[in-house]
């Protein structure tokens, strides 16, 4: 009886009080993008990459589909330290896929962290362009 009892106020809790619902609510909601928030880089080094996806990113769809607007958004998720940044698609070939986005990976600590990029772009999936490392001056609230 007690069992029960326990389940069903456990679970009047979480439809009422919004509990775990909630938490996955406001986690899910972009934010404006500021790249500043980041911090302001020091020094920073290379550390891995792909040359295929480097090159195309670097020459063509970076300009094109990955640049900064007021428009871009970012979620962010602390425990796996993950940055998804979302671009608003410009591409009118692909009008169902309304945007492009870009994944930072972060490891290692706060003021010289390792950062991994991977971009989405359209319907495809994410792919790795590169690992850099940072020194940072000042590391921001990400």
């Amino acid at each position: 009886m007690k069992k029960k009892l326990i389940f069903l106020s456990t679970l009047i809790g979480t439809i009422l009080g919004g509990g775990a619902l909630s938490v996955s609510a406001n986690s899910s909601q972009y934010k404006p993008f500021v790249p500043k928030k980041l911090g302001i880089i020091k020094d920073s080094n290379v550390i891995k990459y792909n040359s295929v996806n480097w090159g195309w990113y670097d020459s063509v769809y970076q300009k094109k589909y990955f640049t900064s607007k007021k428009s871009t958004t970012f979620i962010y998720n602390k425990n796996s330290r993950t940055m998804i940044i979302r671009y608003v698609n410009t591409n009118k070939h692909n009008s169902k896929v309304k945007f492009n986005y870009m994944k930072l990976v972060f490891s290692h600590g706060r003021k010289n962290p390792t950062i991994s990029y991977y971009y989405k772009l359209n319907n495809h999936k994410f792919k790795f362009i590169n690992s850099v490392k940072y020194h940072l001056k000042n590391s921001g609230n990400y």
